[in-house]
């Protein structure tokens, strides 16, 4: 996979969420690629792939601080999970590959129960 489709599998996946009012390309290089896709003034999901080392960010962000988010580095994933943003959750749920869309699904559900969507 090249950046270019990366960049458009995310702007794809992304327009399919009314909630995400905003899509912003932070940065791209031959190998790298970071993302903010906005939901309001104080709430995104900031994405950021790298191909060469394979690692992959996905991460919610609401009043300025990480509210959950899925990791690859290395190759092994893990999540910080909403009760405990700052932790490093390597259970067999935390540590479950996702793509966009289902981190996108995730967050969705987060969103619906506080009721920020």
């Amino acid at each position: 996979m090249t950046i270019s489709m990366l960049k458009a599998e995310i702007v794809d996946t992304a327009e399919k969420y009314p909630f995400i009012k905003a899509i912003h390309l932070l940065d791209e290089t031959d190998n790298a690629l970071k993302m903010r896709l906005e939901i309001d003034d104080l709430t995104f999901i900031q994405i950021y792939h790298n191909l060469s080392s394979g690692t992959i960010n996905y991460l919610l962000v609401h009043n300025f601080m990480r509210f959950y988010a899925r990791d690859c580095c290395g190759g092994k994933w893990h999540r910080h999970p909403i009760e405990n943003p700052a932790s490093h959750d390597f259970s067999s749920a935390g540590s479950k590959p996702v793509s966009c869309l289902e981190f996108l699904k995730e967050v969705e559900e987060f969103l619906i129960n506080e009721n920020l969507i």
